[in-house]
């Protein structure tokens, strides 16, 4: 679960400059209390800052696009920390027998189905394909606003979650540093694992607080 946040009320400034949507800060405002559905919130503002006083549930469901050898590691990697994965997608047949060896009880569904069922939209696409792929699902209408959005890829930072951040989405970027063999060997590898961390300041601490949860180490990549 997200450390800091299961029974403890969290504090989250949103400084006004922020423009992911056309409504700005207060629609991100907005956003991070949708994440936390049930979650029991008070807000006050200033000329440059918005404060959000959040007692948060303590999980996030999760949905994982991808589950090649670092996508359903890392998934099996939430879960194993209370984040249930409520959908998958697989392409292949080798991804798919990943999904049911590390995701056993995790349905496997088309793209759609995944990014709409979820707290949280892993996205564990292929560096060349992630762009593409994430354009196509925002211009798809899939995305709810305030969803966490998360990449995997090395090369690329929250840019490349552009199309969804203008949905409404909160972008993060996440990439363990080692290699994968897609098994449950590597659940035990990510412990002490160092993760490249990128995200918006007003995210940053979920998003390292991801990485702790899987037993990471984050490293913040400005």
């Amino acid at each position: 679960m997200l450390r800091g946040m299961q029974d403890s009320k969290i504090d989250i400034h949103v400084r006004r400059q922020v423009s992911c949507h056309p409504e700005g800060d207060k629609y991100l405002a907005c956003a991070h209390i949708a994440i936390f559905s049930g979650g029991v919130f008070h807000h006050a503002e200033s000329p440059t800052s918005t404060l959000l006083s959040v007692t948060a549930p303590p999980r996030l469901r999760v949905g994982v696009i991808g589950t090649g050898r670092a996508g359903a590691v890392i998934a099996a990697a939430l879960q194993r920390a209370g984040h249930p994965v409520i959908a998958a997608s697989a392409v292949s047949d080798l991804s798919r027998l990943r999904a049911q060896a590390l995701l056993p009880t995790t349905p496997i569904v088309d793209l759609a189905e995944v990014a709409t069922s979820a707290d949280l939209v892993l996205v564990a696409a292929p560096d060349d394909a992630l762009i593409g792929l994430v354009e196509g699902l925002a211009k798809a209408g899939v995305v709810t606003p305030g969803q966490f959005w998360m990449h995997l890829s090395g090369r690329y930072g929250i840019a490349a979650l552009d199309a969804v951040t203008s949905e409404g989405a909160l972008p993060l970027a996440i990439h363990p540093v080692m290699s994968f063999t897609g098994t449950s060997i590597d659940l035990t590898r990510l412990v002490d694992c160092p993760f490249g961390v990128t995200a918006p300041e007003a995210l940053r601490s979920a998003a390292e607080a991801l990485v702790n949860d899987m037993g990471g180490e984050p490293i913040w990549v400005p």
